[in-house]
């Protein structure tokens, strides 16, 4: 995931590197707001990845991120998959509702961690 990002190959991320936007122009004042709140939030990401604030992100710290048991992931993860598969929409997943998705939560990085990180496995 590093090398994605990593445009100076330097096999770590600064914040300028995380939050880049692709090149080009935005044709409205909406747009604009998206690319800024889009640029805020990678920047609170990227904060809670840089585990010694030194404002860069080695692997090791980018490994430990996509831990799923990692607490932000996890709860994310958990977030995401409650609200893709809580059909009637009370905040809570019956047992039906998961076996009706079960796809997405055998699918989740949650239940396939290797396969996250390395798409050869």
């Amino acid at each position: 995931m590093i090398s994605n990002f990593d445009k100076n190959q330097d096999k770590v991320l600064t914040k300028e590197e995380f939050v880049h936007l692709p090149p080009g122009e935005v044709d409205s004042q909406q747009d604009a707001d998206l690319d800024n709140d889009y640029i805020q939030e990678r920047g609170k990401e990227f904060a809670t990845m840089d585990e010694d604030g030194d404002g860069i992100v080695t692997v090791d710290e980018l490994t430990k991120y996509l831990d799923p048991t990692h607490e932000q992931r996890a709860v994310n993860e958990g977030n995401y998959l409650i609200s893709m598969a809580d059909r009637n929409h009370d905040d809570h997943l019956s047992e039906r509702e998961m076996l009706m998705d079960y796809q997405l939560f055998t699918g989740s990085s949650m239940a396939n961690y290797a396969g996250y990180l390395h798409d050869e496995f």
